[in-house]
């Protein structure tokens, strides 16, 4: 391990505005350690940067924040390895369609959200995070062309273009109510698993706090690389002082949220709650 791998930078938390290195191109190569830079010169859990306009998730939702600029680095190479390459699987360098994260890269979310929306429109139809309305109307299917007004994933390659990464993720395909889950008390598990290619996603359990509290889906959070080097350094930005969904159910009714105090709660499918993804950068 060098001074200036990912592992290392990811020992420290430095919170610094990094913004003229985004705006001048420089991050890039301080990330990928080119162009006269070591690897992730400067770069450390806590920078943040700003963005040239706001995300804001859809208003049809009838969400009203405003969204958020500035975003804030959780981790160097968190996420390496993340994802795989199958057959039959056709990258897109240009585009940033890398399905296997195995390059220097920067892990980043909003300071506080990205808007509000709501989970699904009504409060069962049994559907897993991957299937419901917030991850596939509002983030939006991976996406290879800029709108900013569109989903957050059009409103964040309208920002990065290909620097934005597509990899694929593991995730729990289906909900099913028929066994009994003695964690929640109900008769819902998660079954069945795939993976599936992304751009922004919602943090787990593990990745905000190290553990599970009310999640289902334990193959996919045990798939999760562990809580991110910026919650470990600073717990305060995990908390944010906002409510916002985590991509955990608890129940067929219930999604798992972040409180403003850094713990965790279970709310309706139904009502609004702040959107705060993750997602990669190189």
């Amino acid at each position: 391990m060098t001074l200036n791998s990912g592992s290392s930078h990811n020992a420290f938390y430095i919170e610094k505005d990094i913004t003229e290195w985004y705006q001048d191109g420089s991050l890039w190569n301080r990330i990928a350690g080119i162009n006269g830079y070591d690897e992730f010169e400067g770069v450390f859990p806590g920078c943040y940067f700003d963005m040239s306009r706001k995300v804001k998730a859809s208003a049809s939702d009838g969400g009203s924040r405003e969204g958020d600029e500035r975003l804030i680095i959780l981790g160097c190479n968190s996420l390496m390895y993340q994802g795989r390459l199958d057959s039959g699987d056709t990258q897109d360098l240009n585009h940033g369609i890398v399905y296997k994260i195995d390059f220097n890269h920067i892990v980043v979310c909003p300071r506080t959200i990205f808007g509000e929306a709501i989970y699904n429109p009504s409060d069962n139809d049994n559907t897993s995070y991957f299937q419901s309305h917030l991850n596939n109307d509002i983030l939006g299917a991976v996406t290879t062309t800029g709108n900013i007004g569109g989903t957050i994933n059009e409103q964040l390659y309208a920002e990065f273009d290909n620097h934005l990464k597509a990899f694929k993720k593991f995730h729990i395909q289906s909900l099913d109510k028929t066994i009994y889950n003695p964690r929640t008390g109900s008769n819902v598990v998660g079954k069945y698993t795939q993976r599936t290619l992304v751009q922004s996603i919602l943090f787990s359990e593990v990745e905000l706090y190290g553990h599970t509290s009310f999640s289902l889906y334990g193959r996919e959070t045990s798939s999760d690389r562990g809580i991110f080097p910026a919650f470990i350094h600073n717990p305060s930005v995990a908390a944010n002082n906002y409510y916002y969904y985590t991509r955990d159910t608890g129940t067929l009714t219930q999604c798992v949220n972040s409180d403003k105090a850094c713990g965790v709660t279970l709310g309706a499918i139904g009502d609004k709650s702040g959107i705060r993804p993750y997602f990669v950068l190189a």
